[in-house]
């Protein structure tokens, strides 16, 4: 997303990014903004989004199709508990229609910041 946002810097007042957390119970608002501040997150082009569990897994999967499965556990959280989701990255023009998936790697960076720039000349 860093490279993304770096790619699409000139049209910052035109682009919005969003990342959602999957595990807010980790990913706090203070975490998130530790990390943001890591990677260079412009909080004027940037927003990364966390919330109640049911509400996240809700938009994940009812709203972007998208596949979350946060497994189940009692007492405190196991040393190996992972959270299964996808990694891609979604274009969503000011409608609020999907107009993409892209994976997360080299090449989907290349192709949502390529997408975001024909989309923003329609």
């Amino acid at each position: 997303m860093a490279r993304v946002q770096s790619r699409l810097r000139d049209a910052r007042d035109r682009v919005r990014l969003v990342s959602f957390s999957v595990d807010p119970s980790v990913d706090t608002p203070e975490r998130l903004r530790g990390y943001g501040a890591r990677y260079g997150v412009d909080p004027a082009m940037w927003s990364m989004l966390t919330g109640p569990n049911d509400e996240v897994q809700r938009i994940s999967v009812q709203g972007f199709n998208l596949a979350l499965h946060a497994p189940s556990y009692e007492g405190p959280r196991p040393a190996n508990y992972n959270i299964l989701h996808g990694e891609h990255i979604m274009l969503i023009d000011r409608r609020m229609h999907i107009r993409g998936y892209y994976r997360a790697d080299a090449r989907g960076l290349d192709q949502v910041s390529r997408a975001a720039r024909r989309l923003l000349r329609e």
